[in-house]
């Protein structure tokens, strides 16, 4: 049975919609710029990184040029770290850019500008400098680790953990070679044997290096993150950037990342003036640095070949997959070191060398960035899904649906219908057989809420008498009513922080390949989840399921475009949508595509109260 609720006028009065988050994180970052005196510079973007950071350049008309950093601390990528760690480098005598201004609550810092002679840059325009760079490069490490490392980094009123590079941390960078470059090379989730046999040979491959931490480890050490300073003294002409994920390790990783970098390929002569001239400036013993160098370039390297796959397919970035047969060829290159025996071992057992067809297949099908309206026009419905029995949830669910219990001053249900209007939805489905009666009450309340706002949905009830039917069978029982070829179906508990949550769902929709894309999140996001997670990504960002493997690096998180057609062979009464989803996978027609903020798990009333604690800090950065 379903029961009209309310339907709103098309058209109504008003002077446009309100402000985005990112209209209000655009004004914070003018008034950081008045109230750091450049309210007058002129502003320019400037290319960022992997990350949600951005960077503007500025020239002011008495002062000159610095660099805006904005690092959004609710997108998890807060200014401190890199205070921090700029304040301990400088200490040191090396160049890391003077903090000229800094906010650090709002995630603002004001920079030194370094300019733009990268090393990479100036070593492709004057070759005859690559050596004399690269030199320079090794005099700078060797300076920075003429100190141990610290427990503590400390700058612009900022402390910070320098954390150990240990073991359990190695072991989950080269797993990330497991986690993406496999299920994309071979179609399939990894076995458990193979997850085992990784490990084992880390463990062997670590083991006589991985409790030493001296030194202060920058870990992107490379030609595209060293500016060239020549203007100034000794090692300070050596410029610094990108070093906020620091930690304590061993002197042999920023040494090899300079070497086997992944996005140049570098002389001879320039690898051995950089190993000689550490040596030389440290008294290392030029066989054990080899050693260590062959070790951590095969872990790096097969983390960056991992790390590259992820921003292909999780992260729709598909131009960084050309960047893979270097970073192999370096591999291959540590693995003939016997430090490395029983890593090489697992990857000519294990994993398959990529070639450019395999590449390419990858890539193809990965949707290309759109404006994120672009979808919006054919998806304008959705269905949230509201009728389960919150078992879990009890005593909190005694007397109140779980779609109904507060959370940070909202209810569940009211955030998850603000999260669908947000990109651009107004007709929404919603199912309940709990405690209904209280569902369609808040329905109708919110309806008349919609009747006094702007940008109005209409909200239909659909009722399940007798028993629940499940989330998949919930979903065929209302397809009257939802009446598109494809919509969004969202639960009614997810908890997300971040700007327009469901937007990448509507970016990377493509109804020619596509008969369901699931809205997923990296494992290391999801707060309170304590589960193995639920999928890898194959090529093109198709779903695998986790199978034996004991564990999944994408989390899903209750929200998803499907089509109607996904429903021709369900089956009847109550399944779950898993049901629809194992078809899909097995005809290669479900994707995945990744939120990159966080989501917690509301599955018990601790979670509950951990996603309240979260909505509110994070709403409370964002304003």
């Amino acid at each position: 049975m379903k029961r009209f609720l309310q339907k709103m006028r098309a058209a109504l009065q008003g002077d446009g919609a309100q402000p985005t988050y990112d209209d209000a994180r655009a004004r914070a970052a003018t008034q950081f710029l008045a109230e750091a005196g450049w309210a007058a510079a002129a502003r320019a973007p400037l290319a960022g990184d992997a990350s949600s950071r951005s960077y503007e350049r500025l020239n002011h008309p008495r002062y000159g040029r610095a660099v805006l950093m904005n690092a959004p601390p609710e997108e998890g990528v807060g200014p401190g770290p890199f205070a921090a760690a700029t304040g301990s480098l400088r200490a040191r005598g090396l160049s890391a850019p003077e903090i000229i201004a800094a906010d650090i609550e709002r995630g603002f810092l004001l920079l030194e500008d370094l300019g733009d002679d990268l090393f990479a840059r100036v070593a492709a325009d004057t070759p005859s400098l690559e050596t004399p760079l690269y030199r320079a490069a090794a005099e700078a490490l060797a300076a920075l680790h003429e100190e141990p490392a610290t427990e503590l980094m400390s700058g612009a009123g900022v402390e910070h953990p320098l954390s150990p590079y240990d073991k359990e941390t190695l072991h989950a960078e080269a797993r990330l070679l497991f986690d993406w470059r496999l299920p994309a090379a071979l179609g399939a989730a990894p076995s458990a044997e193979a997850e085992e046999a990784l490990f084992e040979a880390c463990e062997q491959m670590f083991a006589p290096i991985s409790d030493i931490r001296s030194a202060f480890v920058l870990r992107d050490f490379h030609a595209e993150n060293l500016i060239w300073l020549p203007e100034r003294d000794g090692v300070a002409r050596v410029g610094l950037l990108d070093y906020q994920d620091a930690l304590a390790g061993h002197v042999a990783y920023d040494l090899v990342s300079l070497i086997e970098d992944a996005r140049r390929d570098v002389s001879p002569e320039a690898v051995e003036a950089t190993l000689s001239t550490y040596a030389a400036a440290t008294g290392e013993d030029r066989e054990a640095l080899a050693a260590a160098c062959a070790v951590f370039g095969a872990q790096r390297n097969a983390k960056i070949v991992g790390i590259f796959t992820r921003l292909a397919l999780r992260d729709r970035k598909p131009r960084y997959l050309q960047l893979i047969p270097r970073v192999w060829a370096h591999l291959q290159n540590d693995l003939r070191h016997p430090a490395v025996a029983p890593f090489k071992a697992w990857i000519e057992r294990w994993a398959p060398a990529p070639t450019a067809e395999d590449l390419a297949r990858i890539a193809a099908e990965i949707a290309p960035a759109q404006p994120v309206g672009a979808a919006g026009a054919t998806l304008d419905t959705a269905m949230v899904l509201a009728a389960g029995l919150g078992t879990r949830m009890r005593p909190l669910t005694d007397e109140r649906p779980k779609p109904l219990l507060d959370c940070a001053g909202r209810t569940l249900l009211d955030r998850t219908l603000d999260r669908v209007k947000e990109v651009g939805v107004s007709r929404v489905v919603v199912n309940a057989h709990y405690l209904a009666d209280q569902v369609e009450d808040r329905l109708i309340a919110r309806a008349g809420d919609e009747e006094r706002g702007r940008g109005a949905m209409e909200l239909h009830l659909s009722l399940e008498a007798g028993r629940p039917l499940e989330t998949g069978g919930g979903v065929k029982a209302a397809l009257s009513a939802l009446d598109r070829d494809s919509f969004l179906v969202v639960n009614s508990d997810n908890v997300w922080t971040g700007r327009r949550a469901l937007a990448p769902l509507l970016k990377a929709w493509r109804p020619d390949l596509m008969d369901a894309l699931l809205l997923l999140v990296p494992i290391e996001r999801a707060v309170g989840y304590t589960r193995a997670g639920d999928f890898f990504l194959g090529e093109g960002g198709r779903l695998i399921r986790r199978g034996e493997a004991k564990r999944a690096p994408m989390v899903y998180t209750g929200a998803q475009i499907i089509s109607r057609r996904a429903f021709d062979n369900a089956p009847s009464g109550a399944f779950s949508l898993n049901v629809v989803w194992d078809e899909l996978i097995a005809a290669g027609r479900a994707f995945g595509v990744a939120h990159m903020a966080q989501w917690a798990d509301v599955g018990t009333p601790e979670g509950l109260a951990d996603a309240s604690l979260l909505l509110s800090e994070w709403e409370r950065l964002a304003e």
